[in-house]
């Protein structure tokens, strides 16, 4: 059945979109006006967390030795400047 438009009619469409779906096929809008989300983005949002934690500790354990490397530089620096003020005397 072909809807009119007017709402008359055994299979009316509800969504005044002058189509000729019935009630249960009528598209569903909110009240709203939002677009409802797609039901597949659950757990997203830990995905994106368990990623920011998994590239910070990345970054951590490549840094690290890095960290450690430049220490042990200044700690032989300040020996050899000590030593080298003890040779002076």
């Amino acid at each position: 059945m072909i809807d009119d438009g007017a709402g008359a009619g055994a299979g009316a469409c509800s969504c005044a979109c002058s189509c000729a779906c019935s009630g249960s096929e009528a598209r569903s809008v909110s009240v709203s006006g939002s677009v409802p989300r797609p039901r597949r983005s659950r757990g997203s949002g830990t995905m994106l967390g368990l990623a920011v934690i998994g590239a910070t500790f990345t970054l951590v354990l490549f840094y690290l030795p890095l960290a450690t490397v430049l220490i042990a530089r200044g700690h032989a620096a300040g020996a050899a400047d000590a030593a080298a003020l003890a040779a002076a005397d």
